[in-house]
Formats: structure tokens, C-alpha cells, sequence
């Protein structure tokens, strides 16, 4: 059973065929996040991380002004913070984390389109074995979107990004597509980050990008 630990700020659809079975370079948005994380890249999320401490199996600390969250007890841990935003506006979800591969069975990612009235949510995460799977929670639990294979251990900064293209919303892996999926309401919604399982994940940045313009 997952076991949820929520810091909070302030739709569910079938799923659609996957567009783009090769992987394609969207040089619109591979620069962003490029440059190295300051202590202020966590942007609006900052005010809402968890303080250093104990939270179940979970132990937050703050090096170098990154967030870290790790848990070696619990496989089955969910943990999440998240903020509201402009759900009108076509958006941009970016953040930089590392995993420990010391902890091969975690991952870690972007939370999106959370219903705060039932805790539903999607999330896009990246495993500790270098693939990347796409998850929704419902009323019915949890259930995968998309899947890639693994790519082997993942080594230092890895940069995950949502971006919303009219209909669909395009996930990126360190500046490439990994797919796209309609959107049918996961942009509506709070945002954040998410660590799960075994892992030790640092965040060292995290961003919204209003794109209307």
C-alpha cells in the first residue's frame, strides 16, 4: 500500500495514443533549466518545502540550497510538494533533480494536474534505472500512462520538463521528447515535485513558465 506524506500550498481522462515514436529535440525548451541551480531556483515552491527533519520515513534536508528527500524505509512511500497556479494560461512545468544510485529502486519527478478536493494527480517521474513512466491516481488507484525502457543508472542533474502544445502536453528528458499525451484536463490543477520509493532525490530547481505569450 502507498503510503502519502502531502506538503501543500494554497480529471482524469483514458489515455491517448502516443504521438512520436522517436524521440525529437524541442530546441524551444532545451535551454531552459540549462544553466547551474542557485539557492533560489525552487522558485514559488521555496515557501512551502518542508523544514529539515523527520516526516514518517521521510528526512528532508537543505544542502546548498537544494531540497533533498530521502526515505530508506518505506518502498512504498509517496511523498510531494505541490503550488497552485494559472490553470488558464498555457505553461511550462520544469525541474532538476538528482537520484543517489544508491537507491536503484526510487524515482523522482513533477506532479501535476492535483485536484486538491480529491487528491487526484499525474506524475511524471524519472526512475533511478533511467526510464521514465508516467503515472495517474484516481478513484481506482494508480495506473500508467507511458513507460520508456530504462536507459541504466541515472548520474548527476537531470533536467524533466512538461510543456503544453496546444492539445497535448510533451514530456522532455534533459532537452528530448520522450512522448506526448492529449491533455483531456491534466493541465488544470496544482503543481510540484514527487520522490517515491526507496531514493534519495535532490531538487535543485523547479519553475513554471507562462507561455501564452
Amino acid at each position: 500500500m502507498l503510503t502519502l506524506s502531502i506538503i501543500a500550498a494554497t480529471t482524469i481522462m483514458s489515455l491517448s495514443q502516443m504521438t512520436g515514436s522517436q524521440p525529437a529535440q524541442d530546441n524551444s525548451f532545451a535551454t531552459i533549466g540549462a544553466q547551474p541551480a542557485s539557492s533560489d531556483q525552487l522558485g514559488a515552491l521555496e515557501t512551502y518545502l518542508p523544514e529539515e527533519g523527520m516526516n514518517g520515513a521521510w528526512q528532508y534536508s537543505r544542502p546548498m540550497g537544494t531540497f533533498r528527500a530521502t526515505n530508506m524505509q518505506d518502498p512504498g512511500a509517496i511523498d510531494y510538494v505541490f503550488i497552485q497556479t494559472n490553470g488558464k494560461a498555457r505553461q511550462a512545468i520544469e525541474t532538476i533533480v538528482r537520484i543517489d544510485p544508491k537507491t536503484p529502486d526510487g524515482f523522482a519527478g513533477i506532479l501535476f494536474g492535483y485536484d486538491q478536493s480529491t487528491r487526484y494527480y499525474y506524475l511524471y517521474t524519472l526512475q533511478a534505472d533511467g526510464g521514465v513512466k508516467i503515472y495517474r491516481r484516481d478513484g481506482n488507484g494508480f495506473s500508467m500512462m507511458m513507460e520508456t525502457m530504462p536507459g541504466g543508472p541515472v548520474l548527476g542533474d537531470n533536467h524533466l520538463a512538461i510543456v503544453e502544445q496546444a492539445d497535448t502536453l510533451r514530456f522532455m528528458l534533459n532537452g528530448t521528447s520522450v512522448g506526448e499525451i492529449g491533455q483531456g484536463g491534466m493541465d488544470q490543477g496544482a503543481v510540484g515535485i514527487v520522490s517515491g520509493g526507496v531514493v534519495e532525490a535532490s531538487f535543485s530547481k523547479f519553475a513554471v513558465h507562462d507561455l501564452t505569450n
